[in-house]
């Protein structure tokens, strides 16, 4: 059972007041102070401290809270396991990219309620960005994601590379180029995701990485559903870069056509995320192994 003062302490990370969480934990105001000094003695740092009036947490208190989450989490999960331990029903949280859940993932999930069709799923799709937030607040078992982020926080397994590609109307003059650089690209409307999304922060560094931005191109719309970009791409309206996965039955169709363009690199990794102090890494890791063998 986690400690009552970590949950006193994990309170006034959200509410930044002690008067607050005096009130939301029906404790006295005191009482909130003598829990966070206890703690501070008990770990021999500093949780909290003020900066113009205004109370901020440490990195050792950031530290912490992020361990108090995953404590959370692993007893949340522990509970569950405890209460069905004779029911075959089994309860997962899991998170996917928009692309990889509308693309990848319904083969995967029709083949895991092959093997326990009393599978309790609770399935999040976001981008790259909450999804990360997520895992680290303990609000998801694991997630599937692909994009920009930082390895060394997370358990990270490898489900597969994929390249982004440029999408054109298949009457777009550059389709017949034998080779198609970016600077051919800047006269066109650009469709891309909203920020936090994998497919962005990918397009963004490689452009970032040719001394280029989104601002070069001479327009620019934001969208956030891949959908509707394909749509828009087909209709005429303008271009974008999506995984190749993502237009599959567009370019068996020939309602879409892909190129590649000289000089910037968009294999990017889809990769399976979870806490590292997750206490059911050997249950993760079998998931891990079940997409990975299904993955078309």
């Amino acid at each position: 059972m986690i400690d009552y003062r970590l949950l006193t302490f994990m309170d006034l990370h959200e509410t930044m007041n002690y008067t607050k969480t005096a009130s939301n934990l029906n404790i006295t105001q005191p009482a909130v102070t003598q829990h966070i000094k206890y703690l501070e003695r008990k770990y021999k740092v500093s949780l909290f401290h003020y900066s113009r009036k205004h109370l901020e947490l440490t990195k050792e208190g950031e530290y912490l809270y992020r361990y108090a989450l995953n404590l959370l989490s692993n007893a949340d999960q522990l509970l569950q396991e405890l209460q069905h331990l004779s029911d075959p029903k089994e309860t997962i949280k899991m998170g996917a990219t928009l692309t990889i859940g509308e693309y990848l993932l319904p083969s995967l999930l029709i083949a895991l309620y092959d093997r326990n069709e009393d599978l309790d799923l609770q399935l999040t799709l976001e981008n790259t960005e909450l999804l990360v937030k997520d895992v680290k607040d303990g609000k998801l078992d694991f997630a599937l994601v692909e994009g920009i982020f930082n390895k060394e926080e997370f358990h990270t397994s490898l489900l597969k590379s994929e390249e982004m590609v440029l999408i054109l109307p298949p009457k777009h003059p550059l389709v017949h180029r034998k080779t198609i650089t970016l600077d051919d690209l800047l006269d066109e409307r650009l469709f891309v995701r909203e920020p936090g999304s994998g497919t962005r922060e990918i397009f963004t560094q490689a452009l970032g990485e040719n001394n280029l931005s989104l601002d070069n191109f001479a327009k620019c719309t934001q969208i956030s559903h891949i959908n509707m970009i394909k749509e828009m791409v087909q209709g005429g309206t303008g271009i974008s870069f999506l995984y190749e996965s993502a237009v599959r039955k567009e370019l068996v169709d020939h309602t879409l056509a892909t190129r590649k363009v000289k000089g910037i690199s968009l294999m990017r990794e889809f990769n399976m995320i979870s806490s590292k102090n997750s206490i059911y890494h050997e249950k993760i890791d079998s998931y891990f192994a079940f997409f990975k063998e299904h993955l078309v």
